[in-house]
């Protein structure tokens, strides 16, 4: 079992701006499941999936993608790979795929969002992606890459790679 980590590993590791990720604490309506503050001179402890989720929402807090829509796109990224990874469903949340293939998610032209690993592109070619509209909340589906400006990129698995410090 992984020890937990305090609120400075998670900034340091995952390269955190500290005041964006405390601000992102401070709001558990969009950033949900994150542990409850400590009393005077205890400590945050975060688990590895609770670390990723704060990472995630930070970095793209920082990127410039408003909280409510950073805390969306971090339940997003969790249930596109529950679906892809059926047999983690239930269990600790992963970016590692089976086949060492690496999940990314990407925020196009500010109002789109998608998950997703070379992987799918191995086993089911040019697969229908599932992006999620920021604007409406809802998930469509659309078959072929977009072609809208990336805005914002992050590479999930060397994210929670970073964060777990290359323990598996």
């Amino acid at each position: 079992m992984m020890k937990r980590l305090k609120f400075s590993k998670v900034v340091k590791r995952a390269r955190l701006d500290v005041s964006t990720a405390q601000y992102a604490l401070k709001h558990p309506e969009y950033l949900k499941g994150m542990p409850k503050a400590g009393s005077q001179g205890s400590h945050r402890e975060f688990s590895l999936q609770q670390a990723v989720r704060l990472a995630i929402c930070t970095h793209m807090t920082m990127a410039g993608v408003p909280l409510k829509h950073a805390g969306k796109i971090v339940d997003f990224c969790e249930h596109q790979i529950r679906c892809d990874q059926p047999e983690l469903f239930g269990r600790r949340v992963t970016y590692r795929r089976i086949d060492f293939s690496e999940w990314a998610v990407e925020v196009l032209d500010a109002t789109m969002v998608r998950v997703w690993s070379e992987g799918l592109r191995k086993y089911v070619g040019d697969p229908t992606w599932a992006y999620l509209d920021l604007d409406s909340g809802r998930v469509k589906r659309t078959q072929g890459k977009a072609e809208e400006l990336v805005r914002v990129e992050l590479n999930l698995t060397e994210l929670e790679r970073k964060l777990a410090d290359h323990q598996y």
